[in-house]
């Protein structure tokens, strides 16, 4: 993980299908996950930069993936911060609330309850913002949302897609005549 003039940015976290990590001081992560073949988001978060979204494929022939990320300087904002009410829902394609996954806003962090509702007052700027959520077992999602009016409160409903089970993943063999 880098910024635009190529040096390491450290304590980023990469989030990938319910998993994250940390970049260390050279800017390395690793993520080693257990997903089957599709295509996932992943994001970067790091204090002094603009969220880093984008999409790694995973198949059977393409199943260990480097993926560096350069982070822009964070878009200034008013020079000025306030903290909006953002609550909502965390829920599944079938619209079933989930319990304990986690949902991000800038530095701030908080986990959905047993109907999936989450609710955070983050310091921020009045800028466009990445809601992330994720959880082990998912796909995670995110939502951007303008704050450049300065709400007082906003809504937002994340839809987190269930990833197959690795016992999903596994064929019959044998025995063969």
């Amino acid at each position: 993980v880098k910024d635009t003039s190529g040096n390491p940015i450290e304590n980023a976290t990469v989030i990938l299908a319910g998993g994250n990590a940390t970049s260390d001081s050279t800017g390395f992560y690793n993520l080693t996950r257990t997903l089957p073949e599709g295509t996932f988001n992943v994001i970067a978060k790091a204090t002094g930069f603009d969220d880093y979204i984008d999409e790694v494929t995973f198949s059977f022939t393409n199943y260990s993936i480097q993926k560096n990320i350069t982070m822009q300087q964070e878009t200034p904002g008013a020079g000025e911060t306030y903290i909006p009410h953002i609550y909502g829902y965390v829920v599944d394609t079938n619209n079933i609330g989930i319990l304990g996954a986690t949902v991000s806003v800038g530095n701030e962090t908080t986990t959905t309850d047993g109907s999936g509702y989450f609710s955070m007052y983050p310091s921020t700027t009045p800028t466009n913002q990445t809601v992330v959520a994720y959880k082990s077992g998912y796909n995670n999602n995110y939502a951007i949302i303008d704050l450049s009016t300065q709400p007082l409160e906003v809504e937002v409903t994340i839809v987190l897609e269930q990833l197959e089970s690795y016992e999903d993943l596994l064929f019959a063999t044998g025995p063969y005549t």
